[in-house]
């Protein structure tokens, strides 16, 4: 079983994500021992990061304002984090992502 780049908190799940922009379709992948978001958007008045916000939302199916970007607002490599779901939860839907 393959390990994700995940990490357990007290305040929920940290996720390290590279986002690289202005790419055809958005997608999320797994490059190395780290997470890469694709989006279409721009990296300008935080149309990416919302992107990332929106698809992290769909993927796991948790509220927008349970998911905050706490470090890397304006680089390309962020620290996201998803409270009020177990590491178990979000496993699974990577999972189920990567390995079909």
């Amino acid at each position: 079983m393959y390990k994700y780049p995940i990490e357990e908190t007290r305040g929920g799940v940290i996720l390290r994500i590279s986002v690289r922009t202005e790419h055809v379709e958005e997608k999320l992948a797994l490059e190395g021992d780290s997470f890469v978001f694709y989006t279409p958007e721009p990296p300008i008045k935080g149309r990416a990061n919302a992107a990332l916000i929106r698809f992290l939302h769909r993927l796991f199916g948790i509220s927008t304002s349970k998911i905050d970007i706490i470090h890397g607002v304006r680089s390309k490599n962020k620290i996201v984090i998803l409270r009020g779901v177990s590491p178990e939860l979000i496993t699974s839907k990577i999972k189920a992502l990567f390995e079909g």
